[in-house]
């Protein structure tokens, strides 16, 4: 049995995320999945399981790595195939929107401090 009169419409829902809230590739969400690898990498440490890592990371998982591997708290053995990343500010708008990350050194110093060189990318 309705409560509601006939011909009125119901209120609107306004506990439902608008769809233009809902979070898609880009609304960086990048920089949680650095943090989760860095908070997995310093739990392992305080626990003592471990002294080092070696990290293999591919795709969009391989540029989460190398940041991570840049700061982490234990030495990190990476080894990250980021081929179709090119580090141009499309890149960073599109596939790893973390704000200011280009101000604070980019890609370049993010491969330098985690010990890679970019000849390794054939640049």
């Amino acid at each position: 049995m309705s409560t509601q009169e006939p011909g009125r419409t119901p209120p609107a829902l306004t506990s439902l995320p608008r769809i233009e809230d809902l979070p898609r590739a880009g609304d960086g969400y990048d920089a949680e999945r650095v943090q989760d690898i860095l908070t997995s990498l310093a739990w392992m440490k305080q626990e003592g399981k471990l002294d080092g890592a070696s990290l293999s990371c591919t795709g969009d998982a391989a540029v989460w790595c190398t940041f991570a591997a840049a700061v982490a708290p234990v030495k990190v053995e990476l080894k990250a195939e980021a081929v179709d990343f090119l580090a141009k500010d499309a890149d960073f708008l599109n596939r790893f929107f973390v704000p200011g990350i280009q101000r604070a050194g980019g890609w370049e110093a993010a491969r330098k401090l985690s010990g890679q060189r970019t000849a390794d990318r054939g640049q």
